[in-house]
């Protein structure tokens, strides 16, 4: 049994958490999670730990804001008749019932609603509902967490003298669609503050410009909206959530009101965990069970009767989308073949509306990227899920033209494909996996606020922590690491689904209790029970309240069975037959290696750059700083800790053979990590010097934007041109402001310039000494020692 991440103790400038602390009177944790978290003086945590309406941008900062509610004020002064073009999910539900009210109940106007079908009309602007919304009369079109990959769509429309308008804050495709406006946080140059916004965040601020003011009816609906969708919980969602559950919690939707009662929670005391567990799967599964054409009905209704029943139907639903949950996940289990990288399974006509819930469920229980799918006719369709070391997207976009559809991203996919063709899909994704090194891939990192003994966690301590609420992405619950404590009784819940622990303090002196609790362990729970005493979790703490009692309780997220604490920068520790001591303490970040530094050895740094900061920085007599070349001043030194990466591995192999150390101390930071970095080949490069023999002279303030239009990242488009003037094919103005293209009659070989040999260099060191898993390095370290 072994944890799923690499635990690893927060970071934090104390000096600044000291201050924090003093000037705002908060808990030394709180402080040190504010820092941590980039909140790093009085006047950022001030405005963090208490949002203000103030904070709110200027609605009309966004793209085409001005030219979308000019056409809506024209469609109002005609009595035009709009269709708001939505989504089954909640973001598109609760988008839609934004822009639909504003439009009907505050401006008066002749407004319908579309929802397409997740399973006839599938995601996004479809061209026969286009057609067919036109041909009943719409004259504008107003798309809502949707249409900015609808270029086609579009298009029909205009083709019929229909306007669109695109509202969304989807990544934004190479051909952007040509509508009347297009409403993005992110489009390209635009001058809005924050792209982070969700589709209802984007829909809340088309009510407010609309409307000249923040629209507070409409707060609970974006609320509900932003935290369903996973979006960030930073800068204005922020706002949007904090302000929006105190709207929810009036109860104001009879709807959502009824929905909290079948919930058996209460109003006036929801949180963002209650919408994110609770009313979002309800909602979620109308388009997952069915059509959720009804879901705008239900958040809109002010007729009791009718929200009642609505909100019967959506529980109902869930409880039923659960039971076919359970039943696919345990069929695709049995289904699973242990020898793939990858997991691939498909099974005769399962609900396609929840395959990508499964494919979620598999990746936790196998810890392996999956793809489920359901069979009919010959045909497989579903979703895939996969993990941070496996790019989903990269490792079958080259192969569509064995799909029938594709599309997704790092962590995720959307895929049709025809039954015959999934031995293919299978060997393909093993092959993708192999390439990466997937099995020997290092875990995620979970970062912990700190390791506390039992007996320091009080309930003042866990109330303390609400005030870094709403949590969400990007501001997580904090997660905690206990010591100090004894295991006074296990108990199993739910027919051995479900564990339960008592811890009680060691400490006599300081006597405290607290609950654990493990969830879904039922393939772990004998192993956890008969080997408590060496179990280790990590998890988040709460205050459990069960008739009218109060009791500290930890939810247990991550656990493993160990006999050595796992909690620890150097995780992996190991002595070799040979008698030296290998230490592996690769998740070192930034802020790490300044501690590290200060607390004294012997350390080599290849970078001269790192290793001229760091000997301005660090001047205590107990830190000792030498690169490659100084290597024979520590040939005899007790114990060397080797900081960053090399340039490559003969010169690390060369420095390890002349060293007789006791210890070695494996950091190897990096800025980056290149293991699963694709180089460009020679049709990326062909591709790239025709575009700019096309543009001719293009400028660095347009970098972004011709990345987007090759489709390619900042990074990479960077690389090439450094590969092309290493070539000569490229020159540079002496301000490096702009590049273009001189056609050079001489051929030259792009993959052995010095930039390209360069950076293959340092990706064969990162696969080597950062994706390597700790017994492998320690093998080679040592193999190179004794050459």
């Amino acid at each position: 049994m072994e944890a799923k991440y690499t635990w690893k103790i927060m970071s934090a400038n104390q000096d600044q958490a000291n201050e924090l602390s003093r000037e705002l009177g908060l808990d030394p944790i709180i402080a040190q999670l504010l820092v941590a978290r980039g909140y790093e003086d009085v006047a950022s945590a001030q405005a963090f730990l208490k949002p203000s309406p103030d904070g709110f941008y200027d609605p009309f900062l966004l793209h085409d804001m001005d030219q979308a509610v000019k056409r809506i004020q024209i469609a109002a002064e005609k009595g035009e008749k709009v269709v708001v073009y939505g989504d089954y999910d909640v973001d598109g539900l609760t988008s839609t019932a934004i822009v639909y009210e504003v439009l009907k109940e505050m401006l008066g106007m002749d407004v319908s609603y579309y929802i397409p079908d997740r399973f006839q009309d599938g995601y996004g602007p479809n061209l026969a509902v286009y057609e067919r919304l036109i041909d009943e009369g719409n004259q504008l079109i107003i798309t809502v967490d949707n249409g900015i990959t609808g270029s086609q769509a579009v298009a029909y429309a205009k083709s019929r003298n229909v306007d669109v308008i695109v509202t969304d804050h989807h990544e934004l495709p190479a051909q952007l669609p040509e509508a009347y406006a297009v409403v993005h946080p992110r489009y390209p140059e635009s001058e809005y503050p924050f792209g982070g916004l969700s589709g209802a965040g984007v829909a809340f601020k088309l009510a407010s410009a609309l409307l000249d003011e923040i629209p507070e009816d409409f707060l609970d609906l974006a609320a509900l909206g932003t935290v369903a969708d996973l979006v960030e919980l930073k800068d204005e969602n922020r706002l949007l959530v904090t302000f929006g559950l105190q709207a929810l919690n009036l109860g104001q939707r009879p709807g959502l009101a009824y929905l909290v009662s079948e919930m058996g929670k209460h109003l006036g005391d929801l949180t963002e965990s209650d919408i994110g567990f609770g009313l979002g799967p309800r909602l979620n599964a109308l388009g997952r069970m069915g059509n959720a054409q009804e879901g705008v009905e239900f958040l809109t209704t002010l007729d009791d009767q009718r929200a009642q029943e609505l909100a019967k139907k959506l529980q109902a639903l869930n409880t039923k989308r659960q039971e076919v949950v359970e039943q696919i996940e345990a069929e695709a289990l049995q289904n699973l073949e242990d020898s793939h990288l990858v997991n691939l399974v498909a099974g005769p006509d399962w609900n396609e509306g929840v395959v990508g819930i499964v494919a979620s469920r598999l990746v936790e229980k196998t810890g392996k990227p999956s793809l489920v799918l359901s069979l009919k006719d010959d045909i497989a369709k579903g979703s895939g899920r996969s993990v941070t070391a496996f790019n989903l997207f990269e490792a079958l976009d080259g192969h569509r033209d064995i799909m029938e559809k594709f599309g997704g991203h790092h962590m995720a996919c959307g895929l049709t494909i025809k039954e015959e063709n999934l031995p293919k899909l299978q060997e393909i994704l093993d092959q993708a996996a192999q390439a990466v090194n997937l099995e020997q891939a290092r875990k995620p990192e979970l970062t912990l606020a700190g390791i506390l003994p039992l007996a320091s966690v009080n309930f003042e301590l866990v109330d303390s922590l609400k005030a870094l609420a709403p949590f969400g992405v990007g501001n997580e619950q904090p997660y905690f690491g206990l010591t100090d404590y004894q295991v006074q009784s296990t108990r199993q819940l739910s027919e051995g689904k479900h564990l339960k622990l008592q811890l009680a303090s060691a400490n006599p002196l300081k006597p405290a209790q607290m609950d654990v609790m493990f969830f879904k362990v039922a393939d772990q729970i004998e192993a956890m029970t008969s080997q408590v005493d060496q179990l280790e979790f990590v998890g988040q703490l709460e205050i459990n309240e069960w008739q009218g009692r109060r009791s500290l309780q930890m939810l247990a997220t991550d656990w493993q069975i160990a006999t050595e604490t796992a909690i620890s920068l150097k995780e992996d520790t190991s002595i070799s037959e040979t008698g030296v001591r290998v230490v592996d303490g690769r998740m070192a970040s930034g802020q790490d290696l300044l501690e590290i530094l200060q607390a004294g050895g012997n350390f080599l740094i290849f970078d001269t750059k790192l290793l001229e900061r760091s000997r301005q920085v660090v001047t205590n007599n107990q830190s000792f700083m030498v690169g490659p070349s100084e290597i024979a001043q520590l040939t005899e030194a007790k114990g060397v800790t080797f900081v960053d990466c090399p340039p490559d591995l003969a010169t690390l192999s060369e420095v390890l053979g002349q060293l007789k150390c006791q210890q070695i101390n494996l950091i190897f930071y990096s800025k980056d990590n290149l293991a699963n970095y694709q180089l460009p080949q020679h049709a990326e490069f062909g591709m790239m010097y025709k575009y700019l023999l096309r543009h001719g002279e293009i400028y660095r303030q347009s970098l972004n934007q011709h990345a987007r239009a090759l489709k390619m990242s900042r990074s990479r488009l960077n690389f090439i041109l450094n590969v092309f003037f290493d070539a000569g094919f490229v020159k540079i103005r002496q301000d490096r402001n702009s590049f273009w293209i001189e056609p050079s009659e001489t051929k030259k070989d792009l993959i052995q310039t010095n930039v390209y040999q360069q950076q293959l260099a340092r990706i064969k060191v990162h696969q080597q000494l950062l994706a390597s898993t700790s017994q492998d390095l320690e093998n080679w370290v040592l193999a190179q020692m004794a050459k």
